[in-house]
């Protein structure tokens, strides 16, 4: 990785005040219900980061960014074939500082998300 994509990178980890596990059509059903509520406008790109490896093989996840009323909120999904999800949540809690605050929910439980970040900044 570039050292600019590196320094970006860490910014968006450093900026991120909500952690949202989705699958990309978990993350595009949630735009899809909500984009009219909230300001929802999307970060790119997004990065696949290889957090270790598991038997041989590497454990991957996908993180993207969207900015949701002024919020920085990232969507991440394990996507490796092998997934080891201690592996992925210490990874997590080591890199985002918003999920070792537990800020942090899956697509299911979004409320917490939008109601997180009820006001723009």
């Amino acid at each position: 990785m570039k050292s600019e994509d590196e320094s970006r990178l860490q910014r968006l980890l450093r900026d991120t005040a909500y952690c949202v596990e989705a699958t990309d059509y978990e993350a595009l059903a949630l735009w899809v219900e909500n984009h009219e509520k909230v300001s929802w406008l999307q970060e790119n790109p997004g990065y696949g980061i290889t957090v270790g490896e598991c038997a041989g093989m590497p454990v991957t996840i996908c993180l993207t960014w969207n900015w949701l009323n002024g919020h920085l909120i990232v969507f991440y999904e394990p996507t490796s074939q092998v997934v080891d999800h201690r592996m992925v949540e210490k990874w997590l809690k080591e890199n985002l500082p918003a999920f070792a605050l537990s800020q942090q929910c899956n697509a299911m439980n979004f409320g917490h998300c939008l109601q997180a970040i009820r006001e723009p900044i």
